[in-house]
């Protein structure tokens, strides 16, 4: 019985696929594909037109996803972030230590946007008030130190050779007991991402600059780790 079965099944196999082949045969593949096709975009604008907010109710959703997603990592990093920055404050005997992750601002009149850098990170030694929250949403065109420091990759010296490149700056940093300043821009893997600025209050000599270094690649990994999830 059952080898009937098997038999009778095989044989509604064979029957069904010979059908299927005739269709391909009398109609060409290419013609069936259009079909479907057009039946797929038929029984999609159906289903659009009963449910028109479907397909932007599933990019807010898939947005907000991601907004979370980023949120999440930008949260991690930060604690590791600011934990190397506390660190190497005491390693490198600095009263200050600033990051300014580089950002886009509002488009002008004319469509370009305005590139700008924004204090995220600041870690201070006792007694040193934090500045932070007077380098937001800086305009670099109003910051001619920065091109200096895309230029020349870092600078290294007393506050008073800034007063020659950014008298704005030279200001900003007196008025914040800053005598001496190591900074250096952060490389993305294929662009800038941000700025270190490591001030002294004092004449002294830094001893040793690869600590500078070492500490500008590790931010750089948390920061590209950052950007590669936008």
């Amino acid at each position: 019985m059952d080898n009937m079965d098997n038999i009778e099944n095989t044989s509604k196999g064979l029957n069904l696929l010979d059908k299927v082949l005739g269709m391909v045969d009398k109609y060409r593949i290419s013609t069936i594909l259009k079909s479907l096709f057009l039946l797929l975009i038929i029984s999609f604008s159906i289903a659009f037109a009963s449910h028109p907010t479907w397909i932007f109710d599933k990019y807010i959703e898939y947005e907000e996803k991601i907004h979370a997603e980023k949120m999440s990592l930008r949260l991690r990093n930060t604690d590791k972030i600011q934990t190397l920055l506390e660190k190497n404050l005491y390693k490198i005997g600095a009263d200050r230590i600033v990051l300014l992750e580089l950002h886009n601002g509002a488009n002008g009149e004319g469509g370009l946007p305005f590139y700008k850098c924004s204090a995220t990170y600041e870690s201070i030694n006792d007694g040193v008030y934090p500045v932070s929250s007077q380098y937001q949403s800086v305009n670099l065109s109003l910051m001619p130190f920065a091109t200096y420091l895309f230029q020349n990759r870092y600078f290294y010296g007393s506050i008073e050779d800034i007063a020659d490149i950014d008298r704005a700056l030279y200001y900003k940093m007196a008025s914040n007991s800053a005598k001496r300043v190591y900074a250096t821009v952060i490389e993305g893997v294929d662009k800038p991402i941000a700025f270190l600025f490591v001030t002294f209050q004092n004449d002294g000599e830094i001893s040793d600059l690869d600590d500078i270094n070492h500490l500008s690649l590790e931010i750089a990994l948390l920061l590209e780790l950052n950007n590669s999830q936008k």
